[in-house]
């Protein structure tokens, strides 16, 4: 059974689960693009082909850490990047972080981002650090971590504001949204307007991405217009 990186619409459990993990192949891609494949360079087309010269299948355009925290396997990728940690770039801290939120180990997650340099400059990670707060806020309802949680997602996004990427601009702007609606704070002054500044942000990107469509969705049902959302 094959899972795409990238699939918004199938989970990881549902996909694989029913079947041995010797049968479980992961390849990079969405819902979609991993079915319509457009040229070689695709982690699907080299599985049909492997698969029909009865060949072994390589994953060429997803690396081994992000097959490893798509099959659960945390231990294995804290190994791999661990060691490597001040040299990692933003989308091998995220995997890191990750990888160590699913062992359990939330605490050297927040040691990790709360000092890493990345953290001070790239609205990614910031968003990735305040929705660790946002996870613990949520188990714990303590209010300093709501807080946390709350400026991790205001920095972030100013950063992606002065540097107009649309992406995180709509992901804070939803996670503020959301977090002043859990804090209670007046819906019109305090939740509706980080709703328009997600809905605006994602109407001006002209590709229909996923997480365009989620920050418009999640927007709409702030606005309580749910057919919108639908």
């Amino acid at each position: 059974m094959v899972y795409a990186r990238r699939d918004d619409y199938v989970s990881k459990e549902s996909c694989l689960d029913p079947f041995d993990k010797s049968h479980w192949e992961t390849v990079l891609g969405d819902h979609f693009s991993m079915a319509k494949v457009e040229n070689s360079e695709n982690d699907s087309y080299n599985l049909i082909l492997e698969t029909l010269t009865d060949n072994k299948f390589t994953n060429i355009f997803l690396d081994k850490e992000e097959v490893n925290l798509i099959l659960g396997e945390y231990d294995e990728v804290v190994r791999l990047l661990l060691p490597k940690l001040n040299q990692l770039d933003e989308q091998g801290l995220e995997r890191l972080v990750s990888a160590l939120e699913g062992l359990g180990q939330r605490d050297k997650a927040f040691e990790i981002l709360n000092s890493h340099k990345l953290a001070k400059t790239d609205p990614d990670i910031m968003n990735v650090l305040g929705g660790l707060y946002k996870r613990k806020y949520l188990d714990n309802s303590l209010a300093d971590d709501g807080k946390a949680a709350f400026d991790c997602y205001t920095k972030a996004l100013k950063l992606a504001t002065k540097i107009n990427q649309t992406e995180q601009i709509c992901a804070n702007a939803r996670n503020l949204a959301f977090i002043n609606l859990i804090f209670d704070k007046d819906y019109e002054q305090y939740v509706l307007p980080f709703a328009n500044i997600a809905i605006n942000a994602a109407l001006s990107f002209n590709f229909d991405k996923i997480w365009k469509l989620r920050a418009l969705a999640e927007g709409y049902i702030y606005l309580n217009d749910l057919e919108k959302s639908k």
